[in-house]
């Protein structure tokens, strides 16, 4: 890995982290159009650059992690549920989905399907919640987790699964938003603490420079911090079915660029 897509790609993450187009898919079209393998190295350097956003998200939404253990216990518990069902699912299927889904072949499949999901969400959506949902909060908070939980194919947007699911529910889109990002903390924490033994590995092994994983960690967090910003900004506007048409277009070309038929 060169100095050049070190920061390409911690640039990229930093945008994408934050925006319903998913990450993980526009990592792995740019690694395979720079020709990088998919190694255990270069899985180490894309949590190294998530572990950069993990800690912008932090950063940004302090108020609101703080506010969790104050105001917002019921907050906190519909997190703790949301997480529930992707542990079992990360156990027993995320070898298989990846080895099935985890080409990019597939990627057109997964970029339709994060556009698929932020159309329904805009379409059905008609009603709004004043803030967090008062009724049936643990049952939704278990269906948001749900949708996460398949968020594991690679390429399906996580926020964009889990923003869709709260606005099926009916919630104001800021708060579906801000809901996703705080659920994404644990989430990403929680696959680092698993992934911990095999990046320590792959670190003491890695032909990926420190100095790459540092860059690729800074340009993250620094990137993402502005993203995280200026996203929470721009969906006051309520205009996030505009990310559908992006990600019909990126199926489209992910499709022609990796057509799985030829």
């Amino acid at each position: 890995m060169t100095t050049l897509q070190a920061l390409l790609l911690g640039l990229v993450q930093g945008i994408t982290e934050f925006l319903p187009i998913s990450s993980s898919g526009h990592l792995k079209l740019i690694e395979t159009l720079l020709g990088l393998k998919n190694t255990e190295a270069l899985m180490g350097f894309d949590l190294c650059c998530h572990f950069g956003t993990l800690i912008a998200t932090l950063i940004v939404l302090r108020k609101e992690v703080f506010s969790l253990f104050t105001q917002r216990r019921k907050t906190l518990l519909m997190l703790i549920i949301a997480i529930l069902p992707l542990i079992p699912i990360y156990f027993l299927l995320k070898g298989p989905i990846e080895s099935l889904f985890g080409k990019p072949e597939w990627l057109w499949l997964a970029f339709f399907m994060t556009a698929s999901l932020l159309a329904l969400a805009h379409k059905l959506s008609t009603k709004e919640s004043g803030s967090w949902p008062q009724n049936e909060s643990k049952r939704q908070a278990l269906a948001i987790g749900c949708f996460q939980a398949m968020a594991l194919m690679p390429g399906l947007s996580r926020s964009g699964s889990t923003i869709t699911a709260a606005r099926l529910f009916g919630w104001k889109l800021s708060e579906a938003v801000r809901f996703s990002y705080l659920l994404a903390m644990p989430t990403i924490f929680g696959g680092m603490i698993l992934e911990a033994k095999k990046m320590i590995k792959v670190a003491s092994l890695s032909t990926i420079s420190p100095a790459h994983y540092l860059l690729g960690f800074t340009i993250s967090f620094m990137v993402g911090i502005v993203t995280l910003k200026w996203f929470l900004r721009f969906v006051e506007k309520g205009r996030l079915h505009l990310f559908a048409f992006y990600c019909l277009g990126m199926s489209i070309l992910s499709f022609f660029l990796f057509n799985p038929f030829a």
